[in-house]
């Protein structure tokens, strides 16, 4: 049975369920318009649209109240309603590594180092060649130090890779991509 709490903050405009949902509570707006007048809308009830940046991001809701827009996401408005607010220096933990899911059983208040490690647990971590700006990848990284080892310069490698000599210095100490062989 799915259950139903008023969204933190907009009791009485929006609810927010134990598997993840948020809906808009049916109820008449009043609105002024420019000539003075008063326009009276009913707004019906209605699950909200959530939505995402590609799967490595959290789903969100927008919620409006009196002309006033905010996307927040549905995560934390499900431990706000049933847990309550976020203990000093805690966030929020996907216990299956799933972003997207904002079940209530799928998620509790952790501290940040716990977050961290549940990347590692659930192989979720962005390194190397998942991070969508990198130029390298791991078989070049292991090319680079395979080459480095046999003596090419520095300044040859990173003109062949298009990369900065600062790049390959990085790399051939092992600065960064550490968990390439």
């Amino acid at each position: 049975m799915e259950r139903w709490l008023p969204v933190v903050g907009y009791e009485g405009h929006y609810e927010v369920s134990d598997l993840g949902r948020v809906r808009s509570i049916a109820r008449v707006i009043t609105r002024t318009m420019r000539d003075g007048s008063v326009q009276h809308q009913r707004q019906p009830e209605k699950i909200m649209r959530q939505s995402t940046h590609g799967d490595q991001w959290y789903a969100r809701v927008t919620l409006c109240v009196d002309y006033q827009r905010k996307t927040i996401s549905v995560h934390t408005l499900v431990l706000e309603a049933f847990v309550g607010p976020a203990p000093d220096g805690m966030e929020c933990r996907h216990l299956d590594g799933n972003l997207l899911n904002a079940r209530l059983e799928n998620l509790e208040w952790g501290t940040h180092l716990e977050n961290e490690n549940d990347k590692d647990v659930h192989g979720t971590r962005v390194f190397g060649s998942r991070i969508g700006t990198s130029v390298l990848n791991e078989r070049s990284i292991k090319y680079i130090r395979a080459q480095y080892a046999r003596g090419k310069k520095q300044r040859h490698l990173a003109s062949m890779f298009s990369v900065s000599p600062a790049t390959i210095n990085r790399v051939v100490h092992r600065q960064c991509w550490k968990r390439v062989a």
